[in-house]
């Protein structure tokens, strides 16, 4: 009977070991390669690198770049109580861009919707470092 108690414990700890691991769709989130902000929403990867006069995306598919020839992808920025919307554009190989005058700054928020042709569009947030 001793050892129906000790694969009963044994059965719930290895439960309690596994449920407790982190998950990852496809493995871990990547690291910044463009010095930006990383969100994965499967199966992109989308790293965001904003400046004062540059917004651009940086597109990967399981860490491979995608093309953005057809893609698209609305970005409101908000920044303190300034809410501005950008588009991007494909700018070659993986990246999508905008040019202007942006206010971001530490804690700037980033929402955006990216289409890419054939799929359902994409939500993402980022908030600035």
């Amino acid at each position: 009977m001793k050892w129906i108690s000790n694969v009963v414990t044994a059965a719930i700890f290895t439960t309690i070991s596994i449920n407790s691991l982190p998950v990852f769709a496809h493995g871990p989130l990547s690291k910044p390669l463009y010095g930006g902000v990383v969100v994965k929403v499967d199966p992109l990867e989308i790293e965001l690198v904003a400046t004062a006069t540059t917004i651009t995306l940086h597109v990967m598919d399981h860490g491979k770049p995608l093309d953005t020839k057809g893609v698209t992808a609305k970005l409101t920025l908000l920044s303190g109580t300034d809410k501005f919307d950008v588009v991007v554009l494909p700018a070659g190989d993986n990246r999508l861009a905008a040019s202007g005058t942006f206010n971001v700054k530490k804690g700037t928020r980033v929402v955006g919707v990216v289409a890419v042709a054939g799929a359902k569009p994409l939500s993402m947030r980022w908030v600035l470092p």
